[in-house]
């Protein structure tokens, strides 16, 4: 119903973070300007993992149906 049910600080990232999709899951990614991609867990909000891009700010994140990146 759009109600919010919690708010999460997301502290890694080293620059403007741009973008944030959520997974069936309840685990979420976030993408930005510090060229990182990292998966949180949506629960705690504690980090799972970091993966590094290079040479490009993560601008857009997409999971598709099949629950992949």
């Amino acid at each position: 119903d759009g109600t919010l049910l919690r708010t999460l600080r997301l502290h890694a990232h080293t620059d403007s973070l741009c973008a944030i999709a959520m997974s069936a899951d309840g685990t979420f990614w976030s993408g930005s300007n510090d060229q990182t991609v990292r998966l949180w867990c949506g629960v705690t909000g504690a980090l799972k993992y970091t993966l590094p891009v290079m040479n490009s700010p993560i601008e857009d994140l997409v999971i598709g149906a099949d629950g992949k990146l």
